[in-house]
């Protein structure tokens, strides 16, 4: 059956060559676990999505995020109930963490709350980042640039 009517717009987020990359870039603070877990929210949204000014909630997500991976692991090494009976204290950290993480969610835009399906930018379609592109964003700015090079 024909459609009718004018397809919905979309818009890409590709950047043109040579014109630098607009992504934040993980602070030299962050371990390497938490790097990973930056470049990969910030590869996986759009290039526009987060500002200079979420850089704390995303240092926080990052953070949490590896907390709450770690806590899972050893739930899953010791059980979450103890030999002596008692809850492991890994558990009480694993539900913060996802509490913590929830909260995030929210304010960074990423739960469906967030993501509000009838907003212009929902329509915009996320370019996969190349490899080069994610090799740039896990390098340390040496010269003390600004998060944005444009």
């Amino acid at each position: 059956m024909a459609r009718t009517g004018r397809p919905s717009y979309t818009a890409t987020d590709a950047a043109p060559y040579g014109t630098g990359n607009r992504r934040l870039r993980p602070p030299p603070t962050l371990s390497e676990l938490e790097k990973k877990a930056f470049v990969a929210l910030v590869a996986s949204s759009a290039a526009d999505m987060f500002t200079p000014a979420d850089m704390d909630l995303l240092v926080s997500w990052c953070e949490t995020s590896v907390l709450r991976q770690l806590a899972a692991r050893e739930l899953e090494l010791t059980g979450p109930v103890l030999p002596d009976g008692k809850t492991s204290p890994w558990f009480a950290v694993h539900q913060q963490c996802v509490k913590t993480l929830n909260g995030l969610a929210i304010r960074l835009r990423l739960s469906p709350q967030g993501r509000n399906p009838t907003a212009r930018a929902s329509k915009k379609q996320v370019r996969e980042l190349s490899y080069y592109d994610v090799m740039a964003l896990q390098e340390e700015s040496s010269d003390g640039e600004d998060q944005r090079s444009n």
